[in-house]
């Protein structure tokens, strides 16, 4: 099970509640909420440090001097996670991070309206990175 958002969460320890027997194991997001759950494994990544490896490929295989992270589940701690691990790697690397752009699903237009402010007015793409 995935761990997105509170109704799931709670579901989860209804589960548990009901039947304490039955194994439950979170696969992809949720980390953390595995955690507090006492789930008996996760499946899937730290988010930080998958952020932080990304970045750190994008550093060492692109020409750029920019980056920004777009955050397409911003209510999750797992998708903040990954973008402070991009930062964190892009500041390393001596590459200036503008920060997380929280875009909406059903929101296009609001969605590419944030990404193309923090872009240079110029609209002089060439030197971003841009991790979705």
């Amino acid at each position: 099970i995935s761990l997105t958002d509170d109704v799931v969460v709670d579901a989860v320890t209804k589960c548990q509640g009901l039947n304490p027997d039955v194994p439950i194991i979170s696969i992809n997001v949720g980390h953390g909420k595995s955690k507090e759950l006492n789930l008996i494994h996760h499946i899937g990544m730290l988010e930080e440090d998958a952020g932080y490896e990304a970045g750190k490929m994008m550093a060492n295989t692109t020409t750029i001097s920019k980056a920004l992270c777009l955050n397409h589940m911003p209510w999750l701690d797992d998708f903040r996670d990954r973008c402070k691990g991009f930062g964190r790697a892009m500041n390393d690397a001596g590459i200036e991070y503008l920060g997380q752009i929280e875009v909406w699903e059903g929101n296009m237009t609001g969605s590419v309206s944030a990404v193309e402010m923090a872009v240079d007015e110029s609209g002089d793409w060439d030197s971003y990175g841009i991790l979705l």
